[in-house]
Parts: structure tokens; C-alpha cells; sequence
């Protein structure tokens, strides 16, 4: 089979790390270490594509790789707060700070989470033949599944901290409001609304019981969906444009606002 997009490369890491400025419980040797790991995966991905315009896939998976080589060596989980900061911003962006795509290595811990440690690997085959969200519509699809389906699963998955590596984080997803009353609620000052692929959350802090809730946004290509956070676990609702919610049993209920819309 003919290599299409494949190329050559190189990797070349200084072999001085000590005056660069490292976060808290890390030395030079230790970012060195992931950094090794990060590169060669970059050397590993031009096999593949050497041109893929989504350049996220690239740095999304060498951060996850320093997780799955380097071990408590790696240098991933310091990244996950931006992302975590503006889930509101479209998958795999780079407009607001571009270490949001070093922070989106959870979805590709997500993708190997829900389909298996081959998942990574097989989405770099993808991205071989197709471009884009091409690439990873070919894959879930593969799964019997979509990416508007899987990036709302992703989504809450995130807000409720469920990766092995969670306890380094130091963070959690932006919270856009919380509701306490009945009544229109929306999002804070600073917030701009939800592009493709992104999310905007709000804690249901009312009393336990059943409530209605709907999406009166003109867009409406939104979606809604109701999660109950418990001991045990959690669960996930969509409700589309609305819906009941029971919020008996549950520690903590939030409310997600979704775009699964998405282009290249």
C-alpha cells in the first residue's frame, strides 16, 4: 500500500534542561525524559501524515504518549487545566492558547478508555487516508458510533474527573453558572456561548426532586443533557431540546449545554 502523505524526520532535544523554568515536582531531567517520548511519538506520526492539517491530533497524542511511556515522569497533566478552563471552545482549537491541544490529550485517554488500547494507533491509520474530522468520523464509525455522540461523552467525562491520572490535574471544567432557583438561566459575563464540539456546564444546586428543563437558545442545533454525579458513578441523560429531570440519589446534578455540530 502506497504512502501517501508519509515523510521523513528527526528529532533533536537540547541535552541541557536546567535553565528552563519546570512546575512544581518536576526537574530537568524528569521533562527531559517526557519530552524524549513526546518527540519520538511526533517522529512516529510523520510515518503516518506528515501534512495533517489538524495539527491537534499531533499534539494531543504525543502529550497523551509521555503519559503512557514516561510514567510519573510525564509532563500532561499540567497542561489539562487550560483545556479544562474553556470547554466552551470548539474540539482541538488553538484561537484562545494554544496549549489547549496539549490539554486535549484526555481525549485521546477517552478514546483508548471507551474502545480499547489499539484506539490511538487506529485513528493515526485514519488519519493517513482522510483529513480532518474525516479521519476521526472514520474511525468512530468503525465503532459503530459518531463524533457528535462520543465528544458529548468526552465532554462529561471531563467534568466528572474520570481518568486514572485525575489526582494531578489541579482542576476542574469551568463552571458557566450554578441555577438556584426556577425560572431563565444563562451564561456568566465573561461567557461567549458554545462553538462546535464544546460545552458549557451548570450546577443544578435546587432542592431534590423533579424538574422540567429546556433550551430556549435560537440555535437550534444545541443540545441538552442532565448528569447525575453519585458515589457509585455517574449518569448521563440527553435530552435534546428539554426534558424531566429526577435529582433524588444523586451527591451533585449538573447541567450540560452541547454543540454537536462540527466542520473542518
Amino acid at each position: 500500500e502506497k504512502e501517501e502523505y508519509a515523510s521523513t524526520s528527526y528529532i533533536a532535544i537540547d541535552n541541557d534542561f536546567n535553565d528552563v523554568e519546570f512546575g512544581e515536582n518536576q526537574d530537568a531531567v524528569t521533562v527531559m525524559r517526557a519530552t524524549a517520548f513526546h518527540e519520538f511519538h511526533h517522529a512516529i506520526q510523520f510515518g503516518f501524515d506528515g501534512a495533517e492539517p489538524h495539527h491537534w491530533f499531533a499534539e494531543a497524542t504525543s502529550t497523551w504518549m509521555e503519559t503512557v511511556g514516561a510514567g510519573k515522569d510525564q509532563d500532561a497533566t499540567g497542561y489539562v487545566a487550560t483545556a479544562f478552563d474553556y470547554p466552551e471552545l470548539c474540539l482541538g482549537t488553538t484561537a484562545e492558547d494554544e496549549s489547549i491541544m496539549y490539554g486535549e490529550w484526555t481525549f485521546m485517554q477517552f478514546l483508548t478508555d471507551e474502545f480499547g488500547k489499539e484506539a490511538v494507533h487506529d485513528l493515526w491509520r485514519e488519519i493517513a487516508d482522510y483529513e480532518g474530522f474525516d479521519a476521526l468520523d472514520q474511525l468512530l464509525s468503525g465503532y459503530g458510533t459518531t463524533i457528535p455522540h462520543e465528544v458529548a461523552r468526552y465532554r462529561i467525562k471531563n467534568l466528572a474527573r474520570d481518568y486514572k491520572l485525575a489526582p494531578l490535574f489541579n482542576a476542574t471544567v469551568w463552571l458557566e453558572n450554578t441555577i438556584t432557583g426556577t425560572g431563565i438561566w444563562t451564561y456568566g459575563e465573561s461567557g461567549s456561548g458554545v462553538q462546535e464540539l464544546g460545552a458549557n456546564y451548570f450546577e443544578f444546586s435546587l432542592p431534590r426532586g423533579i424538574y422540567d428543563a429546556e433550551l430556549r437558545s435560537a440555535d437550534r442545533h444545541l443540545e441538552l443533557w442532565a448528569i447525575g454525579l453519585q458515589k457509585s458513578g455517574l449518569d448521563a441523560f440527553a435530552l435534546g431540546r428539554g426534558g424531566g429531570i429526577n435529582t433524588n440519589g444523586y451527591e451533585r446534578v449538573y447541567l450540560m449545554v452541547f454543540n454537536p455540530t462540527y466542520d473542518n
